[in-house]
Parts: structure tokens; C-alpha cells; sequence
């Protein structure tokens, strides 16, 4: 499909996955789509596995730095390349658990590798785009980083969470799709 250009701009991604907010809820109270609400999409060519979601929310309320970035508004993107069966295990070095936030203390977008207990630093290009409305982001995840052949056809599983914490009650809700 071309090149993607990692800036936070959404234009060229088609049938991004949307969240439902009646199967996805791991957790939380959510008062409806304009509170949180997302949709995501990969793709992939041979240097980068790209990952893309427009989230929808009323407030962007994102503060925290490494490995914290969970606390506050931020997506976790699961993934397991081991191809027989459901192999993915909590912590397993071989799986990823990457963290990504809309902001940070320092004011800038911010990244995250649990399993890898690691900022992925180049391996994890992020572009976001916030609005009134909510965020958009854009990631590139290398390859090499992920050590793993990404190719036509090739299954791998995903699992994909969004956190969102308002402000004034600081309490976590989350959209957990698998």
C-alpha cells in the first residue's frame, strides 16, 4: 500500500478494528463513546510492524514517565509470535508488552517495553496527534526489535488496551480487545 509515514496522521489506514464498549470493558465505568471509545489497525512491510489508533476521549490526562506510563491515559499493544497454539505468556522476553502515551512529565509522547523492562528508544518510532476530542497515534515497531520475519500471511497474536483517567477521580478504565 505505499510507504506510512509515522506522524500521527491516520490518512491511508482503512478498517481499523473498533472497540465495542458492551464486550471490551476489562474494567472501569465508561459514560459513553465520547468518553473512550478507540479503533486500531496494523500493517507491516519488510523493515517495520506499523501500529495505528484513533482513541476518543475527553480528556488527555497523561503524566507519568517509563514504566508508570500506564497510570495514566496510554495503550498497551500485546504480541506473540510463536505460531502454534496460544503462546502468549506474561512477562515471556520473547512476547511484547509496549507501552504507549499520549504525553508524559516531560511533555512528549512516551514508550514503553514491559517484558523487555526497556524504553525501546529508535526501535519504537511514535507520532501522536491530540485534539479536543481525543488522540491519534502512530507507531512504527522495528523488526529486529521484534525478531521476527513479518510476511504475507503470517499469524501472530495481538491483543491491544487502552487506559483512560480523568483527572478529577484519577480512577482507571480500560478497553481490553484479544
Amino acid at each position: 500500500k505505499g510507504e506510512i509515514k509515522v506522524d500521527g496522521d491516520l490518512q491511508g489506514w482503512e478498517n481499523l478494528t473498533q472497540f465495542s464498549l458492551d464486550k471490551d470493558i476489562e474494567f472501569g465505568e465508561i459514560s459513553g463513546p465520547d468518553d473512550l471509545s478507540a479503533s486500531f489497525g496494523f500493517q507491516w512491510d519488510e523493515e517495520y510492524l506499523y501500529f495505528a489508533i484513533d482513541v476518543t476521549d475527553n480528556e488527555i490526562a497523561a503524566r507519568e514517565s517509563k514504566s508508570d506510563i500506564y497510570r495514566g491515559d496510554a495503550v498497551e499493544v500485546y504480541l506473540d509470535f510463536k505460531t502454534k497454539g496460544r503462546n502468549f505468556v506474561w512477562g515471556d522476553k520473547e512476547n511484547f508488552q509496549i507501552g504507549l502515551a499520549p504525553d508524559s512529565i516531560t511533555g512528549q509522547p512516551a514508550k514503553w517495553a514491559w517484558f523487555q523492562d526497556m524504553d525501546p528508544k529508535d526501535n519504537v518510532k511514535l507520532a501522536v496527534k491530540k485534539s479536543e476530542k481525543g488522540y491519534t497515534m502512530e507507531a512504527a515497531i522495528k523488526r529486529s526489535f521484534l525478531s521476527q520475519k513479518l510476511q504475507p500471511g503470517l499469524a501472530f497474536g495481538a491483543s491491544v488496551a487502552v487506559h483512560d483517567v480523568d483527572s478529577n477521580t484519577r480512577a482507571d478504565k480500560k478497553l481490553n480487545w484479544w
